[in-house]
C-alpha cells in the first residue's frame, strides 16, 4: 500500500511539473509573440540603439541581517543579472532577424553615461532624444527588469521593453512580461 501511495504521489508530482512547464512555455511563446509584434513596429530603415537593460529591485537595496536570506538573495541577484544579459542578447538577435540595423554598443558606451535617468530608471525623453541623435539612431530600445516578492513565496521579475522614436521622443510601443522565479531551481 505504501508503494502504491508513493507511486501515486510521484505521478501527481510529475503531472504538476509537466503542467507548470506547459504553462511556462505558453507564457514564453506569448512573450515572443508580443516582442515580435513590438519590434515589427520599427520601420525597415530604422537604426536602433539598444540601451543597457536596467534592473530595479528595491528589496535588495538594504542589507539583509539573516545569513540564510542573504544566500538566497545573492542567488536571485545573480539570476537577475543573467536574465538582464539574456534580454539584451534576445533584443539584438530579434532585431537582426528583422534586418534592422543595431548600432554597435561599444560606440555609445561613453555617451550613454550622459543620459539623465528618472527615479523609475526610464530614460528622460529629451535627454534620450539628444543621446539618440548623437549616435545617429532613429529609435532607441529601453529595457527594464523589475524584481518583486523576495519576502513572499512567489517572487516575480517583470520585463518592460519600450521603443522610442528619437526625433520626436515619442513612444512607439511598450510590452511587459511577468515571470515567476522558482527560487528552488536557482
Amino acid at each position: 500500500a505504501d508503494f502504491g501511495e508513493d507511486l501515486d504521489k510521484g505521478g501527481v508530482k510529475g503531472l504538476e511539473e509537466s503542467t507548470k512547464q506547459d504553462a511556462k512555455k505558453k507564457k514564453e511563446e506569448g512573450f515572443d509573440k508580443k516582442l515580435n509584434g513590438l519590434l515589427k513596429k520599427l520601420p525597415a530603415t530604422a537604426k536602433v540603439a539598444v540601451l543597457e537593460p536596467k534592473t530595479k529591485a528595491l528589496e535588495f537595496e538594504t542589507p539583509e541581517p539573516d545569513p540564510e536570506e542573504e544566500s538566497v538573495r545573492t542567488k536571485i541577484i545573480k539570476h537577475i543579472e543573467s536574465m538582464r544579459e539574456k534580454a539584451k542578447d534576445l533584443l539584438e538577435e530579434r532585431l537582426g532577424e528583422l534586418d534592422i540595423i543595431v548600432l554597435d554598443r561599444d560606440i555609445f558606451k561613453d555617451i550613454e553615461k550622459e543620459i539623465v535617468y528618472s527615479q523609475t530608471g526610464e530614460v528622460d525623453p529629451s535627454s534620450g532624444a539628444e543621446f539618440g541623435k548623437k549616435l545617429g539612431a532613429t529609435h532607441m530600445i529601453v529595457a527594464k527588469l523589475i524584481y518583486e516578492g523576495f519576502k513572499t513565496a512567489h517572487p516575480t521579475v517583470t520585463f518592460s521593453i519600450k521603443i522610442i522614436e528619437v526625433e520626436s521622443a515619442k513612444r512607439i510601443g511598450t510590452i511587459n512580461f511577468t515571470q515567476e522565479i522558482d527560487i528552488e531551481q536557482l
